[in-house]
């Protein structure tokens, strides 16, 4: 249920008042200030009472909790005393003494119960995240694991330093001393966020300073990427309650967030702000409580957009230059220019100004000021350059050479920093609005969208993926007849359904964004008429949504899907004549229908050959496509047949034609592996060299070749293995595993060695229900893999 704002900022401020009352008397203390009101007291008594239960103090108060029982060792760690217990957990000190090096780091070990199973995968990908913010102000994170009682943990770089109010407290530095100190909390934040970490508990107590003077950000490991919260379970307080509440400090925690809300960067930045105004002592210059004030506003979404700005304006206030947090006037400005060139602004130098400024300096100042924004523009136009270049131009360059995939990785690294850059202004036209979104539309795909080639980083997909389209559905709802922005959000909804549809394994989720999909390119038509590809693309968005109807037990509503987007295709053969897209378009339809109908129909029905006949005319029109068409279309052709080849070996295979079979794997594999041969670290080329290996598998045990499909099977159930220890809740990447698992027992079983079988179907047990705690298992799944592993595993009993 959603809170009142204005009921919870007063709450919040009767909160943060109450903490300076004695704990015996805060009961009687808020019910004179609620003064009757009823809402604001039970608001102010919940947000108490979770204080007291939950431990909200983290990192602010780490002596506040009881401490996790210390461990002898961790790993290659012997533990030594206690640094501080939170509401997570305890921080140990310790020393490495494997013998190969010895070094000091501090191991945070997370309260029993304070995850449950199934966020303890969560947890360990977030260290991964973690482990690459690489920063001079930020404390590294080594390694981490889950001790032997099955509690996770980070090691973290062990720093030799006192909390940041306790090092003024015992230095007094002057207000210089503190705002540099502070721009480097600024600087390690700002790091973190441009890699898509919220460190959501930005306090005073999170910062260290060590014996050198430079600040150091710690307790990253409750971290998360934007927006993304957690839940857990805590013993003694009710069934469930919000991580978030673990992860922030009353005074310092922003409004929404206390509110229940997801952490952001907004939200660290008014953390930052909390912080700035307990270094800078009163009385305060007023410049400075603008930026406190801009900084910890109540509403986020008049705050500073980035941490980098929030640090341009301190560092503005040091050097004398305009603030933007104070309003911009032509008198402020001149006030700052006089502040900084007081070697002119004696008694003669006034005199002298009072002659000649209304000549002169009005027109001077705006020549600087003219001259300083041609620079930040030019400036600006350069970083929007960059960015378009290195993700469109120099990707599309690089991508077909052999052996880039690592420098392919790093380029759309640094695109994605450009373009964070890019979003940090305070008033983006909607031009760059759409050009921002565009660009990480293109990022999602090149970094793990299953739709073409990619770098194998899904997670990154879906987090830049969702980016561009929350973009692109307020341009389009603002401007819902602007054809750029139609283009692009239809683009952006058909990678969401291939999203989805693979990566995902969310077949009925998929449906909606292709459907929605099929619509902006529909209307894009009518708004441009002239451009077929706009009907293209209509028609692809189209068999997109059709593919999932077999897997949900629909497959009949698949196959009328299809065959009306045939029909109407065939009804055009002027255009099927002269536009390979639209013969592209037509080989698609005809792939997903024989597709469709080999899943739909039983192989011992006779309406299965039908199947065979359109998957045989879309191999026709491919294979045409990819000897004579457009060169531009090669390696998207060479993709096609890679993917219709293993559909036809499906079918032949079902038809018990097996050298058939074998002859289609065979050619798609020797495809797959030009591909993989240009480039070894193509991660998308692998998982298609998977799928044919699965299907191989089982084609060589019927042909009798048993040691062959044996090893095979060891090496596809490697590579998958391998993939899925990536993503460990990924359900495609879990569902790939089983089923190169049973494939192993299955040829096992077949070569005589029942014992090894049979320890691979249990396993395969174990998979399938694992499976089903992150998935739905469809009837499909169920007849072709759940009765098949049952009935093997009855003659294992």
């Amino acid at each position: 249920m959603m809170t009142d704002p204005a009921l919870e900022r007063r709450a919040l401020a009767l909160f943060e008042a109450m903490l300076e009352i004695e704990e015996d008397k805060r009961e009687a203390w808020i019910e004179a200030e609620s003064a009757g009101d009823v809402a604001l007291k039970r608001r102010v008594t919940a947000i108490w009472q979770a204080e007291k239960h939950l431990d909200l103090k983290t990192g602010a108060y780490l002596n506040a909790a009881d401490p996790v029982p210390k461990p002898e060792r961790i790993g290659a760690y012997r533990i030594g005393g206690v640094i501080g217990s939170g509401g997570m957990g305890t921080v140990f000190a310790a020393d490495r003494d494997a013998g190969d090096f010895e070094h000091s780091v501090a191991i945070k070990v997370i309260k029993p119960g304070i995850f449950t199973d199934q966020l303890v995968a969560r947890f360990n990908r977030e260290r991964q995240i973690l482990a690459r913010l690489n920063h001079p102000n930020i404390a590294r994170l080594f390694d981490g694991g889950t001790t032997e009682h099955g509690q996770p943990y980070i090691v973290m770089e062990r720093i030799e330093g006192v909390p940041l109010l306790d090092w003024v407290a015992m230095h007094d530095p002057d207000l210089i001393n503190r705002l540099e100190l502070f721009l480097q909390v600024c600087a390690a934040a700002g790091h973190a966020h441009h890699n898509l970490v919220v460190h959501r508990d930005l306090t005073p107590a999170n910062v260290l300073v060590d014996q050198e003077g430079e600040a150091k950000l710690i307790d990253f490991g409750i971290a998360r990427p934007e927006g993304e919260e957690l839940a857990a379970t805590l013993g003694g307080y009710g069934d469930v309650a919000p991580i978030r509440a673990l992860t922030m400090t009353p005074g310092f925690a922003a409004p929404e967030r206390m509110a229940g809300h997801a952490a952001t960067v907004l939200s660290d930045i008014y953390s930052a702000g909390k912080m700035l105004a307990e270094l800078s002592p009163d009385p305060r210059p007023v410049e400075l409580d603008a930026i406190i004030a801009k900084s910890s506003a109540d509403d986020p979404d008049a705050r500073y957009l980035s941490m980098d700005m929030f640090a341009d304006d301190v560092r503005a206030f040091l050097t004398d230059q305009p603030v933007g947090a104070v309003p911009d006037t032509a008198r402020y400005r001149w006030g700052k220019w006089v502040s900084r060139n007081k070697a002119l602004t004696g008694l003669a130098a006034a005199l002298a100004i009072a002659l000649v400024v209304g000549s002169v300096a009005t027109g001077w100042w705006w020549r600087e000021a003219v001259v300083a924004r041609d620079q930040a523009n030019a400036r600006f136009n350069e970083v929007r350059g960059i960015a378009t270049f290195m993700l469109f131009d120099l990707y599309d360059e690089l991508e077909p050479v052999s052996g880039n995939t690592k420098a392919l990785s790093q380029i759309a690294d640094e695109a994605r920093a450009y373009l964070e850059r890019l979003s940090t202004g305070d008033d983006l036209s909607p031009e760059l609005r759409l050009e921002i979104a565009r660009g990480y539309l293109r990022l999602s795909k090149v970094s793990g969208n299953p739709e073409g080639a990619n770098l194998g980083r899904r997670e990154d997909a879906k987090l830049y993926l969702d980016r561009a389209l929350t973009d692109l559905e307020l341009l389009h709802k603002s401007d819902p007849d602007n054809p750029e922005v139609v283009a692009v959000l239809g683009d952006a909804l058909y990678s969401k359904a291939i999203f989805l549809f693979i990566a995902e394994d969310d077949n009925k989720g998929s449906i909606a964004p292709a459907d929605r999909s099929a619509e902006m390119f529909k209307r894009l038509s009518e708004l441009e008429p002239d451009n077929p590809s706009h009907r293209f693309r209509w028609y692809e968005s189209r068999v997109q949504a059709a593919k999932p109807f077999v897997w949900l037990e629909q497959g009949e509503k698949g196959i009328a899907r299809l065959e009306r987007i045939i029909e109407e295709i065939e009804r055009e053969p002027e255009t099927l004549a002269k536009e390979p897209r639209a013969l592209q378009g037509l080989a698609s339809a005809y792939s997903e229908l024989g597709y469709t109908q080999s899943w739909h129909i039983s192989a011992v029905d006779p309406a299965y050959r039908a199947a065979e006949v359109n998957l045989d005319k879309a191999l026709g029109i491919y294979q045409g496509l990819y000897e004579d068409g457009p060169k531009s279309m090669r390696e998207a052709m060479r993709l096609s047949l890679i993917t219709i080849l293993f559909k036809r070996s499906l079918v032949h295979y079902d038809l018990t034609q097996l050298t058939q079979a074998l002859v289609d794997l065979d050619r798609a594999e020797s495809l797959v592996q030009f591909i993989i041969n240009r480039d070894p670290d193509d991660d998308g080329a692998k998982g298609r060299l998977d799928a044919l290996y699965s299907q191989k598998i089982f084609v060589l045990i019927d042909l009798g070749r048993l040691s062959d499909a044996v090893a095979l099977a060891r090496e596809l159930l490697v590579q998958r293995s391998e993939r899925l220890a990536r993503e460990p809740k990924n359900p495609g990447y879990m569902r790939e595993v089983a089923g190169a698992r049973q494939a192993l027992a299955d040829a096992l079983e077949k070569s005589g060695d029942k014992a090894a079988a049979c320890r691979g179907y249990r396993l395969v047990r174990e998979d399938w229900d694992r499976i089903g705690e992150v998935s739905e298992i469809n009837a499909i799944d169920r007849f072709n893999n759940i009765d098949p592993l049952t009935k093997a595993l009855e003659s294992c009993a």
